[in-house]
């Protein structure tokens, strides 16, 4: 009897172990609960590139993205004009599979503009984005992102380590 009880204890430790090893872990830029309406927040951040940042955020079932452009050194004198989204512009994400997913934006968005010491950068807020692209860019590496309209506002390739967490920060807004 206690011979199977060491073993019944040692399989549920085993699981618990293993459970614990795989299991994600998220880390939030932020994760909160408004206290007047209750609704839960949270959101990641990624950086593709040295000058550009995506943010992916979930408001309850709600998901919308964020990006931020900076402009340092040589670029800096095209930080100030401000680069409109308008309605034909998208985001591009080309997939490890060859397909490219694309998230449209709704409206004409104008970047706020702000500047630190080292930098002039563009906010791009509130993109809306379906919950349906959020799991197909979870279940696929992304190879490549682009910020278009008639010219590429901004650019990136990821590296396959990126690319990986850039996924897992994905599925992690899912949750």
């Amino acid at each position: 009897m206690t011979q199977k009880i060491k073993m019944l204890g040692f399989v549920a430790l085993f699981l618990f172990v293993a459970v614990q090893a795989y299991s994600q872990k998220c880390k939030y830029e932020y994760q909160k609960t408004d206290g007047l309406t209750g609704k839960k927040t949270k959101a990641v951040l990624h950086k593709v590139s040295k000058t550009l940042n995506m943010r992916f955020k979930a408001v309850e079932n709600s998901y919308s993205m964020d990006i931020l452009i900076y402009f340092t050194g040589f670029n800096m004198g095209s930080a100030n004009t401000k680069i409109s989204l308008e309605t034909d512009d998208s985001i591009s994400f080309k997939l490890s599979t060859g397909e490219i997913v694309s998230i449209s934006v709704p409206k004409q968005i104008i970047p706020d503009m702000r500047q630190d010491k080292l930098a002039l950068f563009h906010l791009y807020e509130n993109i809306p984005v379906d919950k349906e692209i959020l799991e197909k860019l979870s279940n696929t590496i992304i190879l490549y992102i682009c910020l278009c309209n008639e010219k590429k506002i901004a650019e990136g390739s990821l590296k396959e380590k990126d690319a990986k967490a850039l996924q897992d920060k994905i599925k992690c807004i899912l949750q």
